[in-house]
């Protein structure tokens, strides 16, 4: 044990260098390896981070986003006609806004939307009727509601408003064919024609109610004032232009009255020769040249004119001589009534062809 003891003796007379900053050094220096994992499991870790985020951002959106961005089911949609008037469509149904001009008489046309459970192209117009779906592409469960403004007379058969299936007439059809019920009415000076039109396989009671309903939402546009009438209407020709041997003439009409009332529409004219008589012309609507005019409604108050531009070519087209146009006759819509215009200059029509621009708003007369 002595000699044990004499040996720790020494040791503690040993002089032990400090190598805490050497260590520290030399850990420094080292290279660092960092371990990261697998490609396929760094993968799998950013989808699922992925996932969370879009499925949080999912519940926030819907949370905090307006309601008039998620379509409501179940909506029927409302149909605003261009001249203010509206009806309302039932769910699903499809909504088909139409013009129809009667060939056989230009003078009569009909604007409106033809409502239907199926899909149908253009409803057809024979003469003297209201416009109707086409039969032929008509199917057994088709149902269709037609409302259009119209330039023709109804002749004192108007139905009153609200609209009710009850006051409609049943048209004559023969079996298995489509049945119709058609009738006409009167709203703030304009007239209306509306037909219903069944498939010959739907179910009668529950087709009256829902077609009731569809009429009953029927809403008038506000009020314009009567149509005028020939005996309120001043003509004049308010301007005269030449282009490319096309001769453009502006006529005015004015409202000569104490009364508001309103011009609709492309207007009926006929042309007129220096005895009176009416020349042998094609009348075509709109104007050769630019982009197509679409009609409109001029409310005139007392003093106020509309305008409407007819063109034909002076220039000889072929073996057929030129007729001398010396008046503009103008059927005035809403009245079996016309307003004469003396063209001062007189004018050449060499292509048998008279264009005629809808009635547009003008400066005052002069």
């Amino acid at each position: 044990m002595a000699d044990l003891r004499s040996a720790f003796d020494r040791l503690d007379g040993l002089r032990v260098p400090d190598l805490r900053d050497d260590i520290a050094r030399r850990v420094d220096r080292e290279p660092r390896v960092v371990r990261t994992p697998p490609a396929r499991a760094r993968l799998a870790a950013a989808l699922v981070a992925f996932a969370v985020f879009a499925g949080g951002a999912v519940l926030v959106w819907r949370a905090l986003a307006p309601e008039n961005r998620t379509p409501t089911p179940g909506t029927a949609p409302l149909y605003r006609d261009p001249a203010g008037w509206s009806i309302r469509a039932p769910v699903g149904w499809r909504v088909h806004p139409f013009e129809i001009v009667d060939r056989s008489d230009p003078s009569v046309w009909f604007r409106g939307v033809q409502l239907s459970n199926v899909v149908l192209p253009n409803p057809t117009l024979a003469r003297g009727t209201a416009p109707q779906p086409d039969a032929s592409a008509f199917p057994r469960s088709g149902i269709a509601v037609i409302v259009a403004r119209t330039s023709a007379r109804p002749g004192g058969d108007e139905v009153p408003l609200p609209l009710s299936l009850e006051a409609f007439t049943q048209a004559s059809a023969p079996a298995g064919a489509p049945a119709r019920e058609v009738a006409y009415f009167a709203a703030n000076g304009w007239t209306f024609a509306a037909s219903v039109t069944f498939g010959a396989g739907t179910s009668p009671e529950a087709v009256d109610r829902l077609v009731s309903r569809t009429l009953a939402s029927f809403h008038p546009a506000p009020a314009l004032g009567a149509p005028c009438a020939p005996s309120q209407l001043a003509g004049r020709v308010a301007a005269t232009e030449g282009a490319a041997g096309t001769q453009f003439v502006t006529i005015g009409l004015a409202n000569a009255s104490s009364t508001t009332c309103h011009l609709e529409g492309a207007p009926s004219v006929e042309a007129l020769g220096p005895s009176g008589t009416p020349l042998s012309v094609e009348v075509r609507s709109g104007l050769p040249e630019g982009p197509a005019l679409q009609p409109s409604t001029v409310t005139l108050g007392p003093g106020d004119e509309a305008s409407l531009v007819v063109a034909f070519s002076d220039v000889t087209d072929g073996n057929l001589p030129c007729l001398n146009l010396a008046e503009i006759r103008i059927a005035v819509p809403g009245s079996s009534g016309s307003v004469e215009v003396v063209l001062p200059r007189g004018g050449q029509v060499c292509t048998r062809v008279l264009w005629v621009a809808p009635f547009a708003a003008s400066a005052g007369a002069a």
